[in-house]
């Protein structure tokens, strides 16, 4: 399935003490846990989406049948909300990890929370940086002692009941120097709806999507932010998603998500919900029907 692999050296042994801080400090001020109040389905047949409020970034939970599964990490300053996130959730590991590209506000807490739930596996697109939290998510990947592949169209995983396709960047590449087109697209399938994670990527790979077939969704997770570079209207006519999430912080200076974008969606019929008002967004599936849930 992968067509290189990065084997690791060491195991972890830093998760116990940081969530074991993390824990103290929550109960002794009172904060709030992100989607503490909000349930997920039964977990025979069913499957969650969580888009947790982690400011101007991505970062997304998925669930299924007592599977989970982090797609992104945030900036750098999100680490606390994820461990939290996890915590709450009673999630004692990761079955699988996904940096869809190395941005920044993708992957600036990746090297925390592997460090604190190794996952069995971790998927990044075959796309390099120069940056040091690129660096440092890598010396965490060889720590965690993660199966770690580097992820194109057609690989596969299954999460539960839950069976994630990649859809985008494809095997040759094709992204050239826009790191937000090498952003692997997801596709999450069960409980007889589906998911679509689409991390940064811009429309020239909406188009190469659209090309070779793109499946419809339930749910979409907006590209990169709500930006006009992405979600063109040819392609959200495609999805014909039935809710449509984005991730963004509040008084964002990218001015994200973009008028242009929130017209596309709304002139599509597509009900926006957006981390920077209505905080951790949760979409629980069971039996073919989607449960929403919003922090506020």
């Amino acid at each position: 399935m992968s067509r290189r692999r990065r084997k690791s050296r060491a195991p972890a042994a830093l998760g116990g003490l940081i969530l074991a801080a993390l824990a103290l400090l929550a109960g002794y001020f009172g904060l709030d846990l992100p989607g503490v109040r909000q349930e997920l389905p039964p977990q025979e047949g069913g499957m969650s989406l969580i888009v947790l409020d982690v400011g101007q970034g991505d970062s997304l939970l998925l669930h299924s049948e007592g599977q989970w599964a982090l797609v992104d990490a945030g900036t750098a300053d999100s680490a606390e909300v994820i461990l939290q996130a996890l915590e709450a959730y009673g999630v004692d590991r990761l079955s699988l990890a996904v940096a869809t590209h190395p941005h920044a506000d993708h992957i600036g807490s990746m090297a925390a929370v592997l460090d604190a739930f190794p996952p069995g596996t971790f998927w990044m697109p075959d796309a390099d940086h120069t940056s040091q939290t690129y660096a440092d998510m890598l010396d965490a990947v060889e720590r965690s002692g993660a199966d770690a592949v580097l992820a194109a169209a057609g690989d596969t995983f299954m999460l539960g009941s839950m069976r994630i396709t990649v859809l985008s960047p494809p095997a040759d590449g094709g992204w050239g120097d826009e790191l937000n087109n090498a952003s692997l697209v997801l596709l999450c399938e069960g409980a007889g709806v589906r998911f679509l994670l689409t991390g940064d990527a811009e429309a020239p790979m909406e188009e190469i999507m659209l090309q070779n077939g793109l499946p419809q969704a339930d749910v979409l997770k907006v590209g990169h932010h709500g930006s006009v570079t992405s979600s063109s209207p040819d392609f959200i006519q495609a999805v014909s998603p039935r809710y449509a999430a984005i991730s963004c912080g509040a008084g964002n200076s990218y001015g994200h998500p973009d008028p242009e974008t929130l017209e596309t969606l709304e002139s599509a019929g597509v009900q926006v919900l957006r981390t920077d008002t209505q905080g951790t967004l949760v979409f629980n599936a069971s039996g073919g029907q989607i449960d929403v849930q919003t922090e506020r």
